[in-house]
């Protein structure tokens, strides 16, 4: 997997794509702590149902809603974690698909200033984004190069 992230430049802008799937986790959470909540008031208001209950009744139901509680938290604890890591490297590898393609060029037109003469021919990935565009720039580089 390491290799996998030195050899295709995973990250090409890491303040926008880790940021964007910073953004994407943040509401998640928001999500969950909303979720939370209200799995504990639902919780607290079994509770206070119970209260007309017996003793021996009472402290049954009560034990039974917190084994149930306890189960409830860890599998769906776990299966928001596992949704959030999903998500967010789903939102990397997602924005890597924009952001790649300004990556290229960027470096395109730095080595072309450089070296002082036109870039060459842009080309992106198969699923990458702004394909429009480098086909654009292609031909205005083209129509350049013939009124030089």
């Amino acid at each position: 997997m390491k290799k996998y992230f030195k050899r295709t430049n995973f990250i090409t802008h890491w303040r926008q794509q880790v940021g964007l799937a910073l953004v994407f986790v943040s509401w998640s959470l928001v999500l969950v702590v909303c979720l939370t909540g209200l799995f504990f008031i639902n919780y607290a208001t079994i509770r206070t149902d119970t209260g007309a209950f017996t003793m021996h009744d009472q402290l049954l139901a009560r034990m039974l809603l917190v084994e149930q509680a306890k189960q409830l938290a860890i599998t769906y604890g776990l299966t928001i974690l596992v949704f959030l890591i999903l998500t967010g490297l789903y939102v990397v590898a997602y924005s890597h698909r924009m952001t790649g393609p300004i990556y290229k060029m960027n470096m395109i037109l730095k080595k072309a200033a450089e070296e002082g003469s036109w870039p060459k021919h842009l080309s992106f990935r198969k699923h990458d984004a702004f394909h429009e565009l480098a086909k654009n720039f292609n031909t205005f580089v083209e129509t350049m190069k013939k009124q030089k």
